[in-house]
């Protein structure tokens, strides 16, 4: 997380940006504060977003109905 995204490209890029989301979390933002972010990346960012959160949502319930107390 301290260089900016555009430093890294293929692999590495893809790998920090969706897979561990450093990209995400402070390359973005600073980018909307300089007014650099173009509207398709940030509703794609924000579509990302919504979709990881739906689905950990849906990973947390389906654990929750499998889930047993380990004690009494």
């Amino acid at each position: 997380a301290r260089w900016p995204s555009s430093v890294f490209r293929g692999f590495f890029a893809v790998v920090f940006t969706f897979v561990l989301p450093l990209a995400l979390m402070t390359t973005y933002p600073a980018l909307a504060l300089l007014g650099r972010l173009s509207l398709a990346t940030a509703l794609g960012a924000a579509l990302g977003a919504i979709a990881f959160a739906g689905l950990a949502r849906l990973t947390w319930r389906l654990s929750l109905r499998r889930y047993t107390s380990a004690s009494s």
